[in-house]
């Protein structure tokens, strides 16, 4: 219904006073730990109050029914991340509180906005139903990725909003399967007529089980969601489960978040004790809690958000129908499931609302999971003693570890990030369990953070965590901690020692800042004085001296520490990488243009070294290989003299690249010409691994163990101009350095050869899990 000018009027006034009122504010603070995606939500809503300020637009708008995206936008705010933290703030920190205003205050504005946008009340059976389940294009399609399977019995109010929620949100093939279970209040029968939506007619009412088996024996697609009729999906919480499940062979049954309709936790998968006892995981707490929002493995899910697969649902036989009308079913399916050898897995990604409990009373609620209870104790009795005491909520009983960095993670954006989260991966591979927090970052989600929780990480983050003892106290007990880099976790050493006094502390600087520093220094390159750099080197070398161990990833820095730090335990371990597969990583000599260079210009070496070799090398090059391009690329661009450079001829600057290997792979040669600097080089070791030669000089190479035959070192303009144009000139040559360096490259930095290393240095610290450790406990 489109508004006439006067209630145009009045929905932009009461917009307005949303906009501009204390309340926005505190959705506007909250959006900055929740992410860019409710940032943007609340950025098109200021800019639409914005232009409802015109006369002119907001008549536009009037007439061309804009109140629909308003609609759409307030509907997404009620269900976002921000709206849950408002609702459970008792979280977040008092002065938050103190500044802004009450914390449901906002929400019930958008509330009173969103219902002045609806003057009248929506029929529970409508065109509106209607019209989302038709509108929907992934709904009734041949080949359905997921049955969506949901009992009915109950109020239909709850089932009205359930469809509505999957026809809304649901973006992959499906088909919607309703089998109504003798429901009070019938499902219509002009459902039966939308293309992709089942109804089955039970005869009797059977219970949450049988309905659930009628509905999987009509199942088409190769996973089924079982799903209470009380249970709103928010977007893409179908998507996020069929990517877990799909992840791995032995993953058995998936669960997502669910959360009571005050924004409350209900539960994050569930733990069962040797005596049967079973504890929802975050029962009434926050839901944005770092605790809750990994990937872990469960000894159950939900029934009311359960994926699996259609074949071995098929396999055990469905659920079990000796539970009667609930509760309990869903855990014994999860107890067979893991008894194939299959795992339970919770997604925090998948988030639901459910109302709980929608075809109970809670007087029948109450009698069905007593009696339940018991009768799973006693089918279960002797596997589950064999399991150990109900653990915290959180923990499991495999070695943790701590890593302190300064931000998340990720891996596509500098080779520093690469180090950081190729360590944590090996250390999950290897079946430790492990937190990681960003002590300079405040960010609740993102890519670096959403692909760590995906690993099982604990990704720790403000409000909740906010000093190195808030770090300790929400994940203790803590077997080691990793401190990354002095200005980020090496810094902070001494707090990690007295939060967590029992931890091994190892000190990994990554690379020397020190040595850097007083490299660039000497050069004239830096804006620092002697003071700084020697203040650097004591701050350093403290931190390594106070460090029950310290790791390096070169020979030079294990020298450089060793003679400073002779009664030190520093280890060189290893630096690894996850490049493409041979047979994708190497092309021909003919395959090939371009020189490339690749680098984090945050970093002031990578930006020294491009301008020096674009200042006094290239145009040498450029004069005997007129053709030939410099292509640079890598993150922070706009930290370096973008415009400068692109001015040479035959220079292009094309900023970050998505994959790293890709970009070098097409390259005929990368350089490395780096005048100062320390540690290893992920740029030279990225290069070599897809078989692309490389011209750098000695600190480019230093630690690396490389020679003459698979780089070539030149450390001055003369030297370089004379083996880029060797190398482009001569293809045996270039042959010869393609297939020496990719060889001993994928020798010493492939994933596989660092994993091993890593897990002999665990094994000697003893911070492996011990063999037989009861796979089935959360983690």
């Amino acid at each position: 219904m489109k508004p006439t000018n006067a209630a145009a009027v009045l929905i932009a006034d009461k917009l307005h006073l949303f906009r501009t009122s204390r309340s926005f504010v505190f959705a506007e603070r909250i959006s900055q730990l929740t992410g860019m995606r409710d940032r943007a939500l609340l950025k098109e809503i200021a800019e639409l109050d914005q232009m409802l300020a015109d006369p002119n637009k907001l008549a536009v708008w009037a007439a061309s029914n804009g109140n629909a995206r308003l609609r759409d936008l307030l509907d997404e705010l009620a269900s976002s991340k921000i709206y849950l933290i408002a609702r459970s703030s008792s979280q977040i920190t008092n002065a938050l509180k103190l500044q802004l205003a009450e914390p449901t205050a906002y929400s019930e504005l958008a509330l009173l906005l969103r219902r002045s946008l609806e003057p009248e009340p929506i029929p529970f059976w409508d065109d509106n139903l209607e019209m989302a389940l038709r509108a929907n294009p992934y709904l009734g399609t041949e080949q359905p990725s997921v049955d969506v399977i949901v009992p009915v019995y109950g109020t239909w109010a709850y089932l009205n909003t359930a469809i509505i929620a999957l026809a809304r949100t649901v973006e992959v093939t499906f088909n919607l399967i309703l089998v109504d279970d003798r429901s009070p209040e019938p499902v219509p029968t002009w459902l039966e007529h939308i293309p992709g939506v089942t109804v089955l007619r039970r005869e009797a009412n059977g219970g949450f089980a049988e309905a659930c088996n009628t509905g999987a024996r009509h199942a088409r697609a190769p996973r089924l969601l079982l799903l209470n009729m009380d249970v709103q999906v928010q977007p893409d919480t179908v998507q996020h489960l069929m990517n877990r499940l799909d992840s791995s062979v032995d993953i058995g049954i998936v669960g997502g978040k669910l959360c009571y309709p005050n924004g409350m936790l209900q539960e994050a998968g569930g733990l069962v004790d040797a005596g049967g006892v079973v504890a929802n995981l975050g029962y009434q707490q926050d839901p944005w809690h770092p605790d809750f929002n990994f990937v872990r493995q469960v000894d159950y899910v939900s029934g009311a958000l359960l994926m699996t697969r259609t074949e071995l649902y098929h396999e055990l036989g469905g659920l079990s129908t000796e539970f009667g009308s609930g509760y309990f079913e869903d855990t014994d399916l999860c107890m067979r499931v893991r008894q194939l050898g299959h795992r339970v897995l919770y997604e925090p990604r998948a988030q639901a609302m459910h109302a709980g409990g929608g075809s109970f009373s809670e007087e029948n609620k109450a009698t069905l999971m007593s009696q339940n209870s018991a009768l799973f104790f006693r089918k279960w009795e002797s596997e589950l003693k064999l399991s150990p005491r109900l653990r915290s909520q959180r923990r499991s009983t495999r070695p943790r570890v701590l890593v302190v960095d300064s931000t998340v993670p990720v891996p596509n954006r500098d080779s520093g990030s690469t180090d950081t989260f190729m360590l944590i991966r090996a250390l999950r591979e290897l079946d430790v369990d492990v937190a990681m927090y960003p002590i300079e970052s405040s960010e609740l989600d993102g890519v670096g953070a959403q692909e760590l929780q995906g690993l099982g990480v604990e990704v720790l983050y403000h409000p909740y965590v906010d000093s190195p003892a808030s770090a300790i106290k929400c994940i203790e007990p803590v077997d080691c901690i990793f401190l990354l880099r002095y200005p980020a976790g090496g810094r902070h050493i001494d707090a990690f020692r007295q939060a967590a006094p029992q931890a091994k502390i190892i000190f990994l600087p990554v690379d020397l800042h020190y040595l850097r520093q007083s490299r660039g220094l000497s050069l004239g390159l830096l804006n620092i004085s002697d003071k700084d750099v020697l203040d650097m080197r004591s701050r350093e070398l403290g931190a390594a001296e106070s460090a029950d161990e310290v790791w390096v990833l070169g020979e030079n820095e294990a020298n450089v520490l060793h003679a400073e730090l002779p009664n030190q335990k520093i280890r060189i371990v290893p630096f690894f990488r996850s490049p493409p597969t041979a047979s994708a990583a190497v092309l021909s000599f003919d395959g090939r243009a371009d020189i490339g260079f690749i680098g984090n210009f945050e970093h002031p070496p990578n930006v020294d070294a491009v301008s020096w070799f674009i200042e006094t090398i290239w145009r040498e090059i450029l004069a005997e290989e007129p053709d030939l391009k410099l292509v640079i690329a890598g993150s922070n661009i706009s930290r370096a003299p973008r415009d400068i450079w692109c001015q040479v001829d035959n220079v292009e600057v094309v900023g970050w690249v998505p994959s790293e290997y890709d970009f070098l792979k097409t390259k005929l040669l990368s350089i490395a010409p780096l005048r100062f600097g320390a540690g290893i080089k992920g740029k030279v070791a990225s290069s070599l691994l897809v078989g692309t030669p490389c011209v750098g000089t000695r600190v480019a190479f230093e630690g690396m163990n490389l020679s003459d035959d698979q780089v070539i070192v030149a450390d001055d303009p003369e030297e370089t101009v004379a083996a880029v144009l060797g190398i482009l000139r001569n293809r045996e040559r270039w042959s010869q350095l393609s297939k020496n360096g990719f060889e001993r490259s994928r020798a010493l930095w492939s994933y596989s050869a660092g994993h091993e290393r890593l897990r002999a240095i665990l094994n000697e610290m003893k911070l492996l899990p011990a063999t037989g450790v009861d796979g089935s406990e959360a983690h």
